[in-house]
């Protein structure tokens, strides 16, 4: 299957990965939401925020190809508009079997549960389609509403990471979350995505 054209539905969000015929969309995302986003992203350049940077953003098509990175764009179910990204990125196989999650959802639509339904859409497509065995994110002590997100979809605090990256020009400390396959199939529904897309890597 072209991954490229898998669709993950839910009630509030939908799913898709992001292509350089985004670039557009999600310039004007990027755009809309460089205040409110600032505080909880590294420095970026002026040039980050051009429609040149926005295609090479999105153009993942070889990283996806290589089992790198998947970045979806959130999509609201109503308005069809994209308020969001979520990204499994940094994979690392063999032994570890391991990707890192990312996320940022339009400051206007938060707290009204679509980011919380779009990770749980992303962990099940990282544990069951791409067949990982483990998902971290790393999240600012003081960013309580991204950990309320990840908790809701039943990831765990597994400890505490000083000065870990480099966020608005300041070295800031790091909650560590993360869930395991074995975590995760133990999870009740409630905290799960309801869909099914154990097979979107070999459906036609």
């Amino acid at each position: 299957m072209d991954l490229f054209r898998l669709r993950i539905n839910g009630s509030k969000v939908s799913l898709r990965l992001l292509s350089a015929g985004d670039a557009p969309a999600f310039l004007d995302y990027l755009i809309r939401n460089k205040t409110a986003h600032q505080p909880f992203m590294p420095l970026r350049e002026a040039d980050y925020f051009t429609l040149e940077t926005a295609a090479r953003v999105t153009d993942q098509r070889r990283l996806v190809e290589a089992d790198q990175q998947y970045m979806f764009g959130v999509f609201s179910r109503e308005t069809g508009q994209l308020i969001g990204k979520a990204n499994l990125s940094k994979i690392i196989r063999a032994a570890f079997q391991n990707a890192f999650l990312g996320y940022d959802i339009d400051h206007t639509v938060q707290n009204r549960g679509y980011m919380t339904e779009a990770i749980r859409m992303v962990t099940a497509f990282g544990l069951n389609a791409l067949d990982l065995h483990r998902i971290q994110a790393s999240i600012m002590p003081r960013n309580l509403a991204s950990q309320r997100v990840v908790e809701n979809a039943g990831y765990i605090r597994e400890g505490y990471s000083e000065n870990y990256v480099k966020i608005n020009g300041v070295w800031e400390d790091h909650f560590i979350y993360a869930i395991t396959c074995e975590r995760y199939h133990r999870l009740p529904p409630s905290l799960k995505y309801a869909g099914s897309i154990e097979g979107a890597m070999t459906a036609t």
